[in-house]
């Protein structure tokens, strides 16, 4: 019996590793994480809908929005209908010109690792005349999402909502 009492810590410890081995093994093929790798995949695949649900412009309180306000990014393609709450710089010509609304097939799309499996997503249209539009999107592994869109001329303007893959 004295011989397996120096032994009896390192055996309980073998056993809990091997149990915590065999639990992280066993978490890594949850659903949860096959929903994760289906975001990162659309993401990388440039096939997916940014469906905004609230509106958090610089100097006002938050917007509930309807649904419909999007940005959809395909492979050759950004579409973006969005709102827009806040001071402007420059007046557009034309009411229709109010929100963040363009079609774009000419533009940058860069993808970083961010924290806690998050994907940062730049992207730049190059085609929008008289506008600069840069959009940050920060995805997180359940589809959560948020953006942030800068324009020079009006304040930037923040939106939270989900990824939609597509069918």
């Amino acid at each position: 019996m004295k011989v397996f009492k120096p032994l009896f810590p390192i055996l309980l410890f073998c056993v809990l590793s091997l149990n915590q081995a065999y639990a992280l093994e066993a978490s890594e093929s949850t659903p949860a994480s096959e929903e994760a790798r289906a975001y990162r995949t659309a993401i990388e695949n440039r096939q997916f809908v940014f469906q905004a649900q609230t509106a958090h412009p610089m100097a006002w309180r938050s917007v509930n929005l309807d649904y419909g306000f999007y940005l959809k990014v395909s492979q050759d393609t950004i579409k973006a209908y969005l709102p827009y709450y806040g001071r402007a710089y420059k007046a557009p010509l034309s009411p229709d010109e109010s929100g963040v609304k363009f079609i774009s097939t000419d533009f940058d799309y860069q993808i970083k690792e961010g924290k806690n499996a998050r994907l940062d997503i730049t992207i730049k249209p190059k085609d929008i005349s008289g506008k600069n539009y840069v959009l940050y999107l920060s995805a997180f592994p359940g589809g959560n999402c948020s953006l942030s869109v800068q324009d020079p001329d009006r304040q930037h303007i923040h939106f939270n909502g989900v990824l939609e893959l597509p069918d």
